[in-house]
C-alpha cells in the first residue's frame, strides 16, 4: 500500500514538473511528457557558458526560462540544473527540473505594464509643473527687475516676487526628487518583470 502511494506521488510530481537531461557535452538526452511538444536544446542555447562552468563545479543553477513550442509559445520555467554524478565520482549528466510559472509571469507582464503606463502619466504630469515652475521663476526674476526700478515703491512687490521664487525654486526641487522615485520606480518594475537575478539569474528565452 505504502509502495502504491509512493508510486502515485511520483507520477503526480512527474506530472506536473518539467524534466530535461543533458550529457555532460551539453547535449539534450531526455524530455519528459511536459515538455513533449517542445524540441530539444542544447544546454549552450539554455544556460550562459558561465552557469554551465558553476553546474560542471558541481554546483546547482537555478534560472527563468523560457521554453517555447512548435508554435512559438513559451512556458515560462522556475527551473533547477543541478549535476548528476556517477559511481566514478565524475558528473556525467545535467537534469534540469523545472515548475510551470507561466501564469505568473503573464500576471507580472501584464501588471508591469499597467505600472509602465501609470508611471509615463505621472511622468507627464511633473513635467508640466516643472514647466509652471519655470514660468513662475521667469515671472518672479521679471517682477524683482521691476520693482528694483520703482524704488521704494516697489519695495513691497519686491517681497512678492522673492517669494514667488521661493516657491518655484521648492517646485522646481520637488519636481527633481520626483523624477528620481519614478526613474527608480521603473528599474524596480523592469526587475520584477525580468525576475530577481540576485536570486534566480537572468531570465532564458530559448529559440525556437
Amino acid at each position: 500500500m505504502q509502495s502504491l502511494q509512493f508510486d502515485l506521488k511520483l507520477k503526480a510530481i512527474g506530472a506536473s514538473t518539467a524534466m530535461a537531461e543533458w550529457n555532460d557535452d551539453g547535449i539534450c538526452q531526455a524530455l519528459n511528457p511536459v515538455l513533449a511538444d517542445r524540441a530539444m536544446r542544447p544546454l549552450a542555447k539554455i544556460l550562459s557558458g558561465d552557469q554551465i562552468a558553476r553546474v560542471l563545479r558541481n554546483e546547482v543553477v537555478r534560472c527563468e526560462v523560457a521554453w517555447p513550442d512548435s508554435r512559438g509559445h513559451d512556458m515560462w520555467l522556475d527551473a533547477v540544473f543541478s549535476p548528476m554524478i556517477n559511481l566514478e565520482g565524475r558528473i556525467d549528466r545535467i537534469l534540469m527540473r523545472g515548475v510551470d510559472i507561466t501564469p505568473r509571469r503573464h500576471t507580472v507582464e501584464e501588471t508591469s505594464l499597467a505600472m509602465r503606463q501609470m508611471l509615463d502619466g505621472v511622468t507627464n504630469i511633473v513635467g508640466k509643473i516643472d514647466v509652471i515652475a519655470r514660468m513662475t521663476n521667469l515671472l518672479a526674476f521679471n517682477a524683482a527687475v521691476e520693482a528694483g526700478r520703482a524704488g521704494e515703491a516697489g519695495s513691497g512687490f519686491k517681497v512678492v516676487a522673492e517669494e514667488l521664487h521661493k516657491r518655484a525654486a521648492q517646485a522646481g526641487e520637488a519636481t527633481t526628487e520626483i523624477n528620481v522615485l519614478l526613474e527608480n520606480s521603473r528599474v524596480q518594475i523592469a526587475r520584477l518583470r525580468d525576475g530577481d537575478t540576485a536570486d534566480h539569474g537572468s531570465p532564458i528565452r530559448i529559440a525556437g
